[in-house]
């Protein structure tokens, strides 16, 4: 089964889509034909749950990614990410099996349609919850001044969720290469986003102060203008915001659409793969769409043929190996846990160039509101980093920059706080490692718990209980009292192991 036929690959399996009208309709005809295949699957029983079809919108969802060309970009989709897969992987059999819940899927069977992973791609259902992690990535690209940028697509109708906004304002505060594209289809699943967008939304990225842009997919030059917009992320290393204005043929997910039948006449008649489709020469389309043909039947018989997923012996926990951090004994002299602390983490960073400490007002002279990272700040600038008021996009943001290699220590002010950070931990990080191949969160969220100082009932409170029913969540209390061992050695051995997600 070779896709060759339709569109040449790369060395790393991604599809080179070249300008021409003759290249873009052949790889946007695939993508529609396998909607089209999906759909039909679906009609006969052999696709359970949901799934979100990207027809109408192919062009749109081509154009970024297909102008990515560095080893190190990363594209972080949403529930409607079968155009996005399939330009950054050209894998369709690993897509239609992985819908179908079969072996041969590309994460098994387990992720279905919304939650696909492949090399540095990801895509989630949560709405702006793939914001947060994207600008950590973007941080860790911009650390080892690697060339790649980060591409983060949503809906319009995210642009109601807070998330967003806070990923927003740390990828301008920190000055990440991160693109924030906005497919913008005119409704969210039944609700048009005119009744729930308040003011112009270009202008919500020039309020953070990013790059903005705003195109059509229904321009002729498209593709190429956003190659230019791409490039020019590429060379300025800055934050940005394209707002692509497309069309979606058909409904939210299976059968959801309450559009008037004239609405959707019309969007199917600006339809931009059609006018590419009368663009190219007859032989050529006729030849197109035989290929796809022939391939997609072969892609149907094979997904067909693959065993259902299951486990051959149900996995206990979903965690990875753990990572150690090799540095010196912890100073059993400490006499309570905050210079336990202070002197554990001064510690890792010290020894392991890759641990970053995230948190609010952790700079000194002040070293966070309980003195924890005193000294830090200004010994290792630019790993010790002082965050906005963003509990979940820092968590989110954490989580980013373990998956691409750091080990970010996260430090909520109060664990009365944590419940911001619930979808991040929950939906994402403890998720990741155990449905995708390869996929590790090395992440440490600490946060100090309980009463005692009167701090009232919204920062006094004890949630160990909460996070308990979380699974795959490695939890440890540290209390003031020393049973067993010094606190000092347990700060520095917690702290220096760091599993799936402790």
């Amino acid at each position: 089964m070779d896709i060759s036929s339709i569109v040449s690959v790369d060395a790393l399996g991604k599809p080179c889509i070249g300008n021409s009208p003759k290249e873009l309709f052949a790889f946007g005809h695939l993508i529609r034909e396998t909607e089209k295949l999906i759909l039909e699957l679906f009609g006969r029983g052999l696709v359970s749950g949901t799934t979100h079809t990207c027809l109408g919108q192919e062009i749109c969802q081509m154009s970024v990614v297909r102008a990515l060309n560095d080893p190190d970009d990363y594209v972080l989709s949403n529930h409607r990410n079968h155009g996005h897969f399939l330009t950054y992987s050209g894998d369709c059999l690993g897509l239609v099996a992985e819908i179908m819940g079969r072996q041969t899927g590309v994460c098994g069977g387990y992720g279905g349609s919304q939650h696909l992973a492949f090399r540095n791609f990801h895509s989630n259902g949560v709405q702006a919850g793939m914001t947060g992690i994207g600008v950590g990535l973007a941080h860790a690209l911009k650390s080892r001044s690697s060339r790649g940028i980060v591409a983060i697509v949503i809906g319009d109708g995210t642009l109601g969720e807070g998330l967003l906004y806070e990923s927003m304002n740390l990828a301008s505060i920190w000055n990440v290469p991160v693109l924030f594209v906005v497919e913008h289809n005119g409704i969210a699943q039944t609700t048009y986003t005119r009744d729930t967008i308040g003011g112009d939304i270009v202008a919500r990225g020039l309020a953070f102060g990013l790059s903005a842009w705003r195109l059509s997919d229904r321009d002729e030059d498209f593709s190429a203008q956003v190659e230019r917009v791409v490039e020019d992320m590429r060379e300025s290393r800055r934050p940005g915001m394209l707002v692509i204005d497309t069309g979606r043929m058909g409904p939210h997910s299976k059968g959801d659409d309450l559009r008037d039948v004239d609405e959707r006449d019309e969007i199917t008649a600006s339809d931009p793969l059609k006018a590419l489709r009368a663009r190219c020469a007859a032989d050529d389309v006729k030849a197109i769409e035989s290929a796809c043909q022939v391939f997609l039947a072969q892609v149907e018989k094979a997904a067909m043929e693959s065993p259902l997923a299951g486990f051959d012996q149900p996995p206990e926990h979903s965690f990875k190996p753990a990572l150690q951090i090799d540095c010196p004994a912890a100073d059993s002299s400490a006499a309570n846990v905050r210079l336990a602390l202070n002197d554990a983490l001064g510690k890792l960073l010290e020894h392991d160039e890759s641990v970053v400490l995230l948190g609010e007002d952790l700079h000194d002279p002040y070293g966070g509101a309980f003195k924890v990272t005193v000294g830090l700040s200004d010994k290792y600038k630019h790993r010790v980093v002082s965050t906005p008021i963003s509990e979940a996009g820092i968590t989110g943001a954490g989580i980013g920059l373990a998956m691409a290699g750091k080990k970010p220590i996260v430090e909520i002010m109060f664990a009365d706080f944590l419940t911001l950070c619930m979808d991040q931990i929950y939906n994402h990080a403890v998720k990741f490692p155990g449905m995708f191949v390869d996929s590790a969160v090395p992440i440490v969220i600490r946060a100090p718990c309980g009463g005692r100082r009167g701090y009232g009932p919204t920062h006094s409170q004890s949630l160990e209980n909460i996070f308990i029913s979380v699974p795959g969540l490695d939890r440890h209390l540290w209390k003031s009292s020393t049973q067993n061992r010094p606190v000092a050695d347990q700060c520095l051995s917690l702290l220096a192991e760091s599993h799936t997600f402790p």
